[in-house]
């Protein structure tokens, strides 16, 4: 059974003919679907929670080696922030099979996984309903607690997933200003969405503030390293190449290697980020004093003040200290 879950708030300015030209593509396939809309933010969660327990309750009625007849397969219409909500919502991963169809604005997380290719082809793959891979899925944990904040992430031990990356300092703060810029729903109407980043990004530049952080990679292995960074402008885990509407912080990062590469960045000044910003969509910036990557399963990242932290593009809170980590192969894709 298919549930096409879709987000009819999803920022592309065509999104409406997108959805529109879905459902007809599924009403033709024959194939057995139910359309799920959400109506405000956490719906696209709720359901996925929902329905992915259903799954996992007549999945636990069967035996080991049984497949289920007509397994669950949840198809997410929507853009980077509505898969976001998705993967925060499924109780267990290996009750349902997920498809992803773009109907956004940045969509980072499609110019990794479908690198071009055609959509219709992409959907034609997921009415198949067959599982092609599994990908990692990021995980966050914060050490303390926001008093600024009253979301659900707001108290220390609270956990969240990403499916692209979790960055907290300087991308994190353009993240917000993008997500509150006035500008966002015009510039995305008339197809312009990704200048929305880059202005956000001139913006929090000014306004982030420069702090000592302490990175500890692998903390809980024997091999665990530790650098300390001064004037610290950010860190990124990357579970995908792209972030931002296309950057490429971490050109080699890959879905399904259980890694997160993490691009640090500081101790320079913060007039040489205009020379490197233009760069980091081909990956020069690695060439800058002062930035590096570094790959490894978890890292654990402490700040001497609290700054803004994303995932997946949507900031939710602050955090001092934070540890992200990976949980490989959680997520069984159709395509």
């Amino acid at each position: 059974m298919f549930h096409v879950i879709v987000n009819p708030a999803s920022q592309s300015g065509n999104a409406a003919q997108i959805r529109a030209h879905y459902k007809t593509l599924f009403s033709s396939s024959g194939k057995p679907f139910e359309v799920h809309f959400s109506e405000k933010k956490g719906d696209i969660t709720r359901i996925c929670r929902e329905l992915s327990l259903q799954a996992a309750k007549q999945q636990s009625q069967l035996s080991e080696q049984e497949e289920p007849a007509d397994p669950m397969c949840l198809v997410i219409v929507g853009g980077d922030g509505t898969m976001n909500e998705a993967v925060n919502g499924i109780a267990d991963f290996s009750a349902v099979r997920v498809g992803f169809l773009l109907s956004g604005s940045g969509n980072d997380l499609g110019r990794d996984l479908y690198a071009g290719a055609d959509p219709d082809e992409v959907l034609k793959t997921i009415l198949k309903g067959e599982v092609v891979r599994c990908i990692d899925v990021g995980e966050v944990m914060y050490h303390d607690d926001d008093p600024s904040s009253a979301g659900p992430d707001a108290a220390a031990g609270s956990v969240h997933r990403f499916n692209i990356s979790c960055g907290i300092g300087y991308d994190a703060l353009s993240c917000y200003y993008a997500d509150h810029s006035g500008l966002k729903v015009f510039l995305n109407h008339i197809h312009l969405g990704k200048l929305v980043y880059l202005l956000s990004a001139m913006r929090s530049l000014a306004a982030c503030p420069l702090t000592n952080a302490d990175l500890v990679f692998n903390p809980d292995s024997p091999d665990a390293f530790t650098d300390s960074v001064s004037r610290f402008l950010l860190a990124v885990g990357m579970n995908h190449q792209y972030q931002g509407g296309g950057f490429r912080f971490c050109p080699d990062a890959s879905n399904c290697d259980g890694q997160l590469d993490v691009c640090v960045a500081g101790s320079f000044r913060k007039l040489s980020f205009f020379r490197i910003f233009p760069g980091i969509n081909k990956g020069r910036h690695l060439k800058e004093k002062g930035i590096y990557i570094k790959r490894a399963a978890s890292v654990r990242i402490r700040t001497a003040i609290p700054l803004c932290v994303h995932t997946d593009g949507e900031v939710e809170r602050k955090s001092a200290d934070l540890t992200l980590r990976m949980i490989p192969g959680a997520l069984r894709l159709l395509h």
